[in-house]
């Protein structure tokens, strides 16, 4: 099955597209909390899964960053948090002084899940030492590790963690990390899903209908089996890839996994004459452009955006039967505004 259209009249009806005015060489230079890259700290995602059954201790690695846009190429530059040692300073000392830096600067709280961690516990600060440069003051450099345990009786669900700044430090909130607490034996689906793909910059969508979503391990051949950062007990927002691709809807799908996402890279889709068309994330100037999704469910009669879906990873996000779920490719601004307002 293959539905592929134009849909001018509903982009236009529900996107309007405002040119960014700007100079050349204009730049985004605001510092934010992030999680530290996965190539400086391996074990460095934004999403984890734990299986019930065990205490268990997580960690999560942030850092301060700045995106900073010049002739539309964007630079991450990396700030983290440094001490210079003085001569004979101990080790010990030194990650002292470390971990009272970062706990002055770093606020860190569990917004959601806190019954599924070992009773009366919050998340630990402390410093994770990254690099350290030569001579005989030497200076460290670390990010801020956010430690938790999870209760061997914890109930499946999510545990989410927002990071903020204090003391001079970043003041964002949108800095989320979540642990998927899952039932290892637990493997269920949604069913009657309406499934709707948009390109909002050249206008191609594909549709299907009455669709029964699986869990990432009902088949290894699915996009996010086993995938560490990605649920694979319960039906999510992701999962309606291995859908899409199976009615030959779309021609491929790309897991953004590698960076601990557990989201979507990329999708293959086909154009009025049934050419493959891939869609890619990349960075504009001052802006970015790339895929979300958004999900919505009857509530008193009434197809309603779920305002959760905006906040969370597609792979965690739990479908329930009867949902819409809608993925679109554009820029960050407009893509949100499309979603948001999909049935107004």
């Amino acid at each position: 099955m293959k539905n592929v259209k134009k849909v001018f009249s509903l982009i236009l009806a529900l996107v309007l597209v405002v040119a960014l005015a700007s100079t050349a060489f204009a730049a985004v230079d605001t510092p934010y909390f992030t999680k530290v890259d996965s190539q400086v700290l391996s074990d460095s995602q934004w999403t984890k899964r734990v299986v019930v059954g065990n205490e268990q201790d997580v960690n999560f690695f942030a850092v301060i960053a700045t995106d900073t846009y010049e002739q539309s190429l964007p630079v991450t530059e990396w700030n983290y948090f440094e001490y210079t040692a003085s001569q004979g300073e101990t080790e010990s000392q030194i990650l002292d002084a470390l971990n009272t830096l970062v706990r002055s600067k770093v606020c860190a709280t569990v917004t959601e899940g806190s019954d599924k961690l070992v009773y009366g516990s919050q998340v630990a600060v402390s410093a994770q030492i990254v690099s350290v440069s030569p001579g005989s003051t030497p200076t460290y450099r670390a990010a801020a590790m956010l430690s938790v345990k999870v209760s061997a009786l914890a109930s499946a669900g999510l545990v989410r963690i927002n990071v903020t700044g204090q003391n001079g430090a970043p003041t964002n909130t949108d800095c989320n990390f979540t642990i998927i607490v899952e039932n290892s034996n637990a493997s269920t689906c949604a069913t009657g899903v309406t499934v709707e793909v948009y390109d909002l910059i050249d206008d191609y969508s594909a549709y299907i209908d009455d669709q029964t979503v699986y869990a990432a391990n009902h088949s290894s051949s699915y996009l996010f089996y086993n995938d560490p950062s990605s649920a694979q007990s319960y039906a999510t927002a992701a999962n309606v890839m291995d859908n899409l691709l199976s009615e030959g809807a779309i021609a491929a799908a790309i897991p953004m996994s590698s960076e601990g996402f557990g989201y979507i890279d990329s999708v293959t889709m086909y154009d009025d004459f049934d050419n493959e068309v891939v869609l890619s994330p990349y960075s504009t100037q001052g802006s970015y452009v790339g895929w979300m999704y958004g999900v919505y469910r009857e509530i008193s009669g009434n197809m309603t955006y779920v305002a959760s879906s905006a906040g969370i990873s597609a792979c965690i996000f739990e479908l329930q039967s009867g949902d819409q779920v809608v993925w679109a490719y554009g820029e960050f601004e407009d893509t949100m505004d499309f979603l948001a307002n999909y049935y107004n």
